[in-house]
């Protein structure tokens, strides 16, 4: 029985294990990120604008990181 808990804990809809096709989408979509992030980071002029749009970027980032 507690192996038979287990399978189900771990094929619940927020833990199965995605496809390939959806492993690289986030994967992309990760790198999109990353990139978004990197190019307002390295930006050479700073405005209030650009600070609200980098610490966004961030949040997405981290967000898809952790999926």
């Amino acid at each position: 029985t507690n192996l038979a808990f287990l399978r189900r804990q771990l094929t619940t809809s927020t833990n199965k294990i995605p496809s390939f096709t959806q492993l690289v989408n986030r994967i992309v979509l990760y790198w999109v990120a990353v990139t978004k992030a990197s190019c307002l980071s390295f930006s050479f002029t700073f405005t209030e604008q650009t600070y609200k749009e980098l610490d966004n970027a961030l949040k997405i980032e981290h967000i898809l990181l952790l999926k």
